[in-house]
């Protein structure tokens, strides 16, 4: 079991507060309003989310209501022990599916990756969002309305962002990497760049492009967005004209922004999907 952890926020705008969890480096995002309060991603399991919900009942007494930026088990595991019930978790309507059909297999998986969390992860209720998003849904808060937006297919299939037009924030889940490589495991690398172009326009229109937070790591601006955004799309094109070219995944992958090691995961789920076979 990993040691105990004290959870603190910091404000980054107007009450939007955010936590990082050491042990994976995610980062949680709280979007307070007059009537409810939004928790966005609830860790890896029942344990670390109970600091979490402990840590957000410190600063409002508002009922809690959960978005999970994608189905990834650091991102949702934490969903029983900060919501009240499943119709108080917010998904797409892929994340709930995954997480329905396949959450032993996610779990298992998880636990072998990182051992020294399987003792909690074995003793964590899955929890899938029972409000399914689609492409888009408004959140009331009171006082504050959070757009909550699919723009397509990216670092997974289901990748939603939280718009807080008054605050200018987005949250952008892990559609924004800062500190590490982007992670491709089931990732469409074809996509992410013109997925993450969409959500940079729509921060821009609708005000939100002052502070970006991602799905691991301390909040950004737009400029750190924009130049992964420049780095997805070069990945994109070296894979598309490698793989019309016959090139080796490695080759490709040694040309990459991000590094051979993480891009020859995204090279070779690249030249699948232009094969047809994802």
């Amino acid at each position: 079991m990993t040691a105990p952890w004290t959870a603190s926020w910091t404000e980054v705008a107007d009450r939007v507060l955010v936590l990082r969890h050491p042990g994976l480096d995610v980062t949680s995002t709280l979007v307070i309003g007059q009537s409810a309060a939004l928790v966005c991603d609830t860790l890896s399991s029942e344990r670390q989310a109970a600091a979490l919900k402990a840590a957000a009942e410190r600063v409002t007494s508002a009922p809690l209501l959960v978005l999970n930026t994608h189905h990834h088990f650091d991102h949702t595991f934490g969903n029983a022990a900060v919501a009240t019930s499943a119709d108080t978790v917010w998904g797409h309507v892929r994340c709930a599916e995954i997480l329905r059909e396949h959450a032993s297999r996610i779990a298992h998986e998880a636990a072998v990756e990182f051992p020294a969390l399987a003792v909690e992860i074995a003793g964590t209720e899955i929890l899938p969002p029972g409000r399914e998003i689609h492409d888009a849904a408004d959140l009331d808060l009171g006082g504050r309305t959070v757009q909550l937006r699919y723009f397509g297919r990216a670092h997974t299939d289901n990748d939603v962002v939280a718009l807080v037009p008054d605050a200018g924030v987005t949250v952008a889940g892990d559609l924004v990497e800062v500190g590490a490589p982007p992670a491709f495991g089931d990732a469409w690398p074809l996509e992410w760049a013109p997925t993450l172009g969409s959500v940079l326009a729509a921060a821009e229109g609708t005000g939100c492009g002052t502070v970006f937070v991602p799905g691991h790591g301390d909040p950004v601006g737009a400029g750190f967005v924009w130049t992964q955004h420049a780095e997805l799309a070069e990945l994109e094109w070296l894979c598309r004209e490698g793989h019309a070219d016959g090139a080796p995944p490695a080759e490709v992958a040694a040309r990459s922004p991000f590094g051979p090691g993480p891009s020859l995961v995204a090279v070779r789920r690249a030249y699948a999907d232009l094969d047809g076979h994802l």
